[in-house]
């Protein structure tokens, strides 16, 4: 099923809203947005994201799906 996020990067006061398939890993949604927006140097090294609303941290290595992300959620990513 396709999900719609938001990305926030905070330390650059930018935010992206995004769509993709829930069994896709987050990870590989890092290393998309590495190639497309060039917004990160090093994707393959953000091992976990914080997720806005509750805090938690989740590991990149998850599908959205594994990891509970459903479409509205805001996923904080510090570099």
């Amino acid at each position: 099923m396709k999900i719609t996020i938001t990305i926030t990067l905070p330390q650059r006061d930018r935010s992206y809203d995004i769509q993709m398939e829930d069994t896709q890993k987050i990870t590989d949604t890092l290393q998309v947005l590495q190639d497309n927006l060039l917004l990160f140097r090093h994707a393959e090294q953000i091992r976990t994201v914080r997720e806005k609303e509750t805090g938690r941290q989740i590991n990149t290595e998850q599908t959205y799906e594994q990891a509970m992300i459903y479409s509205g959620a805001e996923l904080l990513i510090y570099e």
